[in-house]
């Protein structure tokens, strides 16, 4: 999908190559955490609100093997067949998005991502950002 086709207020937080996962709703705190190819980690969390809105956030740059080690997740998870669950919650939601340039991929958990490399990508995110 072209990148211009993801949800607006998404868009400016995507970097330019590499990964941008989130999280939150009515039953957990947002969370957010971008990473560029370069290494650069970006992490932000909220007490409340949206994960795309303002957070404080701080700032890492990975070492080249963990880089290497969270690409190839991604990578995984990128090609890993994913169907919808068959119960979506309304009150919690994670998404995953993959860019690169003006190209982008999106999976959505219609709740949390369960199963599979997608499920490990966040979480291997959200420890690496301290999240």
């Amino acid at each position: 999908m072209a990148r211009d086709k993801l949800p607006k207020v998404v868009q400016p937080l995507l970097p330019e190559r590499g990964i941008y996962a989130a999280g939150g709703g009515t039953t957990s705190a947002p969370w957010r955490v971008t990473l560029s190819l370069d290494g650069k980690l970006a992490a932000g969390a909220a007490s409340s609100g949206a994960s795309f809105a303002d957070m404080k956030t701080t700032e890492t740059k990975l070492d080249e093997a963990t880089l290497r080690e969270v690409v190839a997740l991604a990578d995984r998870a990128w090609r890993e067949p994913r169907t919808a669950p068959a119960q979506p919650t309304a009150d919690y939601d994670e998404i995953v998005v993959f860019v690169d340039g003006k190209d982008a991929w999106l999976i959505e958990g219609y709740g949390p991502l369960a199963g599979g490399a997608a499920e490990a990508l966040v979480a291997r995110l959200r420890t690496l950002s301290g999240s």
